[in-house]
């Protein structure tokens, strides 16, 4: 899923980050290569973000440790990185360690056709099993064939990512709401919402928080098997089950009751996300990446995070992995750099600037609401449940395709739910 997903305020070219203060770091650029001894790292979530924070902080720390060396870092893009980055790695030019989209269908392909290096050994040394909770390691390790879950450490997650429900506890005050724990509960204030003349619910149907939606709704009727079947093609998928089904027609329902605009297939995440954060929206399901944002820019009102009501699975995983290529000639330093993000001390910062420790733990965690989205995470860290384009290549655009045909009613749930198993199907073929 962008996932780190699409960043607010994201910075191509990279010259924000180079001009980060007092980092040290030497031959910060957009490009080129580097000699054999020049430890390179490419990242590309938005230097704005709490992760891209502590991996500076952390390369710092590499830094100290080795004052001779040389660290050559480039900011990337994501889609730069992830429609490139097969072909990168298998050059010379390839990184020492870079920043990966998470899941069967990118890392997973990587470590399938031998682009990035098993860390096996690494794993054991620091003992990441222990730093890393069961759950978030689920993005770290692939089988044989690529499919996520079980094998060999072939990267590193060093935090987490989840859908959850923000809501401005201003508007609900407003109409006497609480904040809503039930699903019966959500959609009788959303209609208390919409008869207000409110549209309580800002989505994007442009990018992924439209499937992002869907699948969250179909959780709601699913079992761990169902999530094993269709994620790691353990067993065959049925598109119209009750799942599937259940989601797309509930998620027309809510267009049809006036939960969601149908303007909102123009919307892009972080447009959904502004809404919110300028009080324009009483409720935003979408991504725990941007409790960050919120924390530090919404001033005017305050808000609340909670798991999507209702559900005992939940859509999220470990967040991007950071992997090693194969071709890396510092492997021992990159390995290093990992280890250095899963200390207590870089974890701890992690949930201070508003994103949250793989480890669960909020010890340091002065602020109110980074408390409360660790507090979240770990209410539902046991039943993380994935993300649907995790499972094959390119699964993404023909999910925002689909489901913003949903929004305005050019096509039916049944027509959406054919929409996205074609190219499921022909994907999971590889992997069964």
């Amino acid at each position: 899923m962008v996932h780190t997903r699409t960043r607010w305020r994201r910075v191509i070219a990279g010259v924000a980050m180079c001009a980060v203060a007092g980092l040290g770091l030497v031959g910060c650029s957009s490009g080129g290569s580097s000699s054999d001894d020049t430890f390179k790292v490419w990242l590309y979530s938005d230097p704005s973000q709490a992760e891209s924070q502590m991996w500076q902080a952390s390369l710092k720390e590499l830094q100290k440790r080795h004052p001779d060396l040389t660290i050559d870092f480039q900011q990337k893009a994501f889609q730069q990185v992830r429609a490139n980055g097969a072909m990168v790695l298998s050059s010379s030019s390839a990184p020492d360690v870079l920043q990966f989209n998470q899941g069967t269908g990118d890392t997973g392909f990587l470590a399938k056709n031998g682009l990035i290096a098993n860390l096996d050994d690494y794993a054991k040394k620091y003992d990441w099993a222990s730093a890393i909770p069961t759950g978030g390691q689920f993005v770290d390790k692939y089988d044989s064939k690529g499919v996520m879950g079980s094998g060999d450490w072939y990267g590193v997650a060093d935090f987490p990512i989840f859908v959850t429900l923000y809501y401005n506890k201003t508007w609900f005050e407003k109409y006497g709401l609480t904040a809503p724990t039930t699903f019966d509960q959500l959609e009788t204030d959303m209609q208390t919402f919409v008869d207000n003349g409110v549209t309580p619910l800002s989505l994007a149907g442009g990018e992924y928080p439209g499937w992002q939606l869907w699948y969250e709704l179909a959780l709601a009727k699913a079992e761990r098997s169902w999530v094993d079947d269709f994620i790691l093609f353990k067993g065959k998928v049925d598109f119209h089950g009750p799942e599937m089904t259940y989601g797309a027609e509930k998620m027309a329902d809510w267009v049809k009751r006036g939960f969601i605009s149908s303007s909102a297939t123009s919307l892009k995440a972080d447009d959904a996300a502004t809404q919110f954060a300028s009080g324009k929206a009483p409720i935003l399901i979408s991504g725990s990446w941007y409790s960050a944002t919120f924390q530090s820019e919404v001033k005017d009102f305050d808000w609340g995070v909670l798991p999507f009501p209702g559900n005992k699975l939940f859509e999220g995983s470990g967040g991007n992995t950071l992997v090693v290529p194969t071709s890396s000639k510092h492997k021992d330093l990159a390995a290093e750099f990992i280890d250095i993000t899963l200390s207590p001390t870089m974890q701890a910062m992690l949930g201070n600037l508003g994103n949250v420790p793989i480890t669960g733990d909020a010890t340091g965690v002065d602020d109110a609401h980074a408390q409360e989205i660790i507090q979240v995470y770990n209410q539902i860290q046991d039943g993380l449940a994935y993300w649907p384009d995790m499972s094959v290549p390119g699964y993404d655009p023909p999910m925002v395709n689909a489901f913003q045909s949903l929004i305005n009613g050019t096509m039916t749930p049944s027509q959406v739910l054919d929409a996205i198993k074609a190219p499921y199907e022909k994907g999971a073929a590889d992997y069964r």
